[in-house]
């Protein structure tokens, strides 16, 4: 995450007030091989992804409706149906809403998607018809010469997207009021 290399991540570590517990866990000699390091930040890193407290603090209305501490209104269980419905907003096909292996949703298929809606004209950077190709274009540039990933964009979470004030939609942002016209 905006690192030049490992030696990089590892030199801000060293600097960083997360040293300390990091050679508490695994020893005084974690930060003086590189190797140790990788393998140090990245078991830490798996903890605290599986924390679900930590990492995934799930704690909407729909998850505790699926966690069966609450019930959904009237409205509420009718967008649900609207969502999940197949011949209707068929939403859940990419942002899956249901508990899968125990696991609360993050409302993605975590997929990658061309779904061939028209640019929105009003938005000034889609003047441009380099603008956001997908996969296949800027900023991106590694799979510039596949074209079969041109227009493919991810499957955004819709985790908490009531929280964030805007969405991506379709390619194109939308302000939270907005959201319920899709």
């Amino acid at each position: 995450m905006a690192n030049a290399d490992p030696a990089a991540v590892i030199a801000r570590l060293r600097r960083s007030p997360s040293a300390k517990r990091l050679i508490e866990t695994f020893g005084a000699k974690v930060l003086a091989d590189e190797n140790l390091s990788c393998n140090g930040i990245l078991w830490a890193l798996e903890v605290f992804q599986q924390s679900p407290a930590d990492f995934y603090p799930y704690n909407s209305k729909y998850g505790a409706w699926l966690r069966r501490r609450t019930e959904l209104g009237a409205a509420e269980q009718r967008g649900l149906a609207l969502f999940n419905e197949t011949a209707k907003g068929n939403c859940a096909q990419c942002h899956p809403s249901a508990i899968k292996r125990g696991a609360l949703s993050q409302f993605t298929d975590h997929g990658f998607i061309a779904i061939g809606v028209p640019r929105n004209a009003s938005i000034p950077a889609n003047a441009d018809p380099a603008f956001h190709l997908g996969l296949c274009g800027p900023p991106r540039t590694d799979l510039s010469a596949r074209t079969e990933c041109c227009g493919l964009l991810k499957t955004p979470s819709l985790r908490n997207v009531a929280l964030r004030g805007a969405c991506f939609h379709n390619g194109v942002l939308h302000r939270l009021e907005d959201e319920l016209k899709f």
